[in-house]
């Protein structure tokens, strides 16, 4: 099915933020009109089939680690504050029931932090975008983050156990 893209979706908020009495909507195959009272707002419809979103999920991630979210948060926080928007890179080396964060700036340094996790699976070290993490830690809200694992290059799951729904998906960067 084809849908407005986010961009409209945001504008069309913005527009409905006062009171209309006159909202019209048309939509053809390839875009969308929204008439409200004397604006008019088009969009180009998306096209194609939302990609199978299972087939990105690790099934076989083996390797369990689990960290207080805020103090993950903080030494993510910490430790990426010398990274630059160019490359934003962490790089964790998880090992039994620790966690060591650094991030390396050729102009600022090095930075690194230790954190205690409760973690006994294959020693690994893995990188990703600070960024990314940090997002991915403010959306949850369990005291505990579980994070699984396979290897360095495979994708990483995040959840939390009073939401098993909720699945988040990280991509690892070469460090």
């Amino acid at each position: 099915m084809d849908s407005p893209t986010k961009k409209t979706i945001n504008e069309h908020s913005k527009l409905l933020t006062e009171n209309y009495e006159n909202i019209e909507i048309d939509i053809s195959s390839n875009k969308i009109i929204f008439y409200i009272d004397k604006v008019i707002l088009i969009s180009k419809l998306i096209d194609g089939n939302f990609p199978d979103y299972k087939r990105v999920i690790p099934k076989e991630n083996k390797n369990t680690l689990k960290v207080d979210r805020l103090s993950f948060s903080l030494a993510v926080d910490r430790v990426s504050t010398i990274t630059t928007d160019k490359l934003p890179v962490i790089k964790l080396k998880i090992m039994n029931n620790m966690v060591n964060l650094t991030s390396v700036n050729n102009e600022n340094g090095t930075a690194t932090e230790d954190i205690n996790v409760n973690y006994s699976g294959d020693e690994m070290e893995i990188g990703f975008n600070s960024k990314y993490i940090l997002e991915m830690i403010n959306n949850l809200e369990d005291e505990i983050v579980i994070l699984d694992f396979k290897d360095s290059a495979s994708p990483v799951i995040a959840k939390e156990e009073s939401n098993p729904n909720l699945i988040y998906v990280l991509m690892p960067m070469r460090v």
